[in-house]
């Protein structure tokens, strides 16, 4: 009978203690049922009650997936940029980037180009259907942009003001920069590829300190801003399909930066010829096709200068005045190594393997 007493005891208890827990919980995820929105030296917390007081949009927008494939979504929420309105004096062109933040610690930045060219939409409800209790409060909802980001469970939004843009003086040709760094393998949906660390292919080109964010582009026109620390501690994947990729094991597949033509770091950029390819209008000079050294620069925007200096990986260089860069074309040779041609210079300058373009 004691016995019975101290087990039906211990089961009272468990039950108290299941309910006290339970009770906790329900208020943990009440604590989280509010926005944070933090820049340009304000701060405001909102409640779900205070969010849906501005007027509820309700809308089909297509998100996309991580391998370009689209899907229309049914969305019901307010417009971020009304609660901007409302709370901050600062307009649309002004804010830089934002940043949003998930309970769980992801976050990811959307630059300016994004902000400017859609309406974002902190939704409460998907496909007509509240959203599940992990998803809450809200959900970021970028129309016509990839799902990465369409942030669940968001809890802060950061925004980012206008810096004091970085103008380049140099451009690298990964292609001819990667011929004399080791490499690794690195799985990529289910194929073994190349790839080398970010640390091994950033070189002594770079001014330090002078910028926490790396800005990558893409051959279809897809801009991504990225933290620097982020950034250093992938990789960049050059062989196989979609190379270059920036990836790395921290970071979700729908992260990964595919067919990039170049990022900037720090007064660095880093170009991919093989995709410049693809994204450049084809330039003819005789029989060489490729990409002119003019459209590179201005795609770029490097330094304007009177004369630049284009140099081999074997350390030989050429200097070509600023009126002749019209005359000049970047292109593939039968080897595959990246050749520079320069017409009406003598009887034309060829430089091999080329992996340089600086400012003089």
């Amino acid at each position: 009978l004691i016995f019975k007493k101290l087990i039906a005891s211990a089961i009272a208890l468990l039950l108290i203690a299941l309910l006290l827990f339970t009770g906790c919980l329900k208020q943990e995820i009440k604590s989280v049922q509010k926005l944070t929105i933090q820049g340009f030296g304000q701060k405001i917390e909102l409640g779900m009650a205070e969010i849906k007081e501005f007027p509820e949009i309700k809308k089909e927008v297509n998100s996309i997936s991580s391998d370009d494939q689209k899907e229309l979504r049914k969305v019901k929420g307010v417009y971020l940029e009304d609660i901007l309105k409302n709370y901050f004096s600062q307009n649309k062109d002004s804010i830089a980037s934002l940043r949003f933040y998930a309970s769980d610690g992801y976050s990811i930045e959307v630059p300016g180009e994004v902000i400017k060219k859609e309406k974002i939409i902190l939704a409460y409800e998907m496909d007509g259907e509240p959203l599940e209790e992990w998803e809450k409060p809200l959900r970021a909802v970028v129309p016509n942009q990839r799902t990465m980001y369409w942030v669940k469970n968001l809890v802060k939004i950061g925004l980012g003001q206008k810096k004091v843009s970085l103008v380049p003086e140099r451009i690298i040709f990964i292609d001819t920069l990667v011929k004399n760094i080791n490499t690794e393998e690195y799985e990529y949906y289910g194929k073994t590829d190349k790839a080398v660390t970010v640390k091994n292919l950033l070189c002594d080109y770079n001014f330090k300190d002078l910028s926490d964010e790396v800005l990558i582009k893409s051959s279809d026109g897809f801009e991504k801003t990225e933290k620097e620390e982020i950034f250093n501690s992938g990789y960049i994947k050059i062989s196989g399909e979609n190379s270059p990729t920036f990836l790395s094991d921290d970071l979700p597949k729908g992260m990964w930066i595919k067919d990039i033509l170049w990022f900037l770091y720090e007064k660095t950029v880093y170009l991919s010829c093989p995709e410049g390819l693809q994204f450049f209008e084809n330039a003819k000079i005789g029989a060489k096709e490729g990409i002119a050294v003019d459209k590179i620069l201005d795609e770029t925007k490097i330094k304007e200068a009177d004369v630049y200096i284009f140099t081999a990986s074997d350390g030989f260089n050429l200097e070509i005045d600023s009126s002749d860069l019209d005359k000049g074309i970047i292109y593939l040779n039968n080897e595959g190594e990246l050749e520079l041609y320069f017409k009406n210079l003598g009887e034309g300058k060829i430089l091999k393997n080329i992996l340089l373009i600086e400012t003089k």
